[in-house]
């Protein structure tokens, strides 16, 4: 018998991380990067967490935000929208910004994430889908 629950609970913890890799591999699969050093870049991605709500969503992202040290400017639940910024301190001090936007979609919120990089400022883009993955793992939880 305890065998038994031992494979259930494990068959659940198995699907359960499953579950959250297959949509890690979403925010991967719908990274988008454009620009140039010229103007600048922006990178974006989107993911559907499933069964939340966007007060939960934006919580939990708000909450991994502070943790990587950003800077929250706007956190507004009825508009679904957070602002954050961190600091770029190169030649010329530049503050960046990311907006995370979550809409309702039945019993799930789609995440839409953008941060925007000016002309003469630039990063690995690994680091940034990375990073926004991160924010889409804290909302799945």
């Amino acid at each position: 018998m305890i065998k038994k629950k031992i494979g259930v609970l494990l068959s659940l913890v198995l699907v359960s991380v499953a579950a959250s890799f297959a949509q890690a591999r979403e925010c991967k699969s719908n990274f988008d990067e454009s620009g140039d050093d010229d103007s600048g870049y922006i990178y974006r991605t989107n993911e559907l967490v499933k069964d939340t709500t966007i007060p939960q969503a934006m919580s939990a992202v708000k909450q991994q935000l502070l943790v990587d040290t950003w800077t929250i400017k706007s956190y507004n639940v009825k508009s679904g929208m957070i602002v954050a910024t961190e600091v770029h301190n190169g030649r010329i001090r530049r503050v960046l910004p990311l907006t995370v936007g979550f809409s309702a979609k039945g019993s799930d919120v789609m995440l839409r994430m953008s941060f925007t990089l000016p002309r003469g400022v630039e990063t690995d883009s690994d680091y940034v889908k990375k990073q926004f993955c991160t924010l889409a793992d804290a909302a799945i939880q």
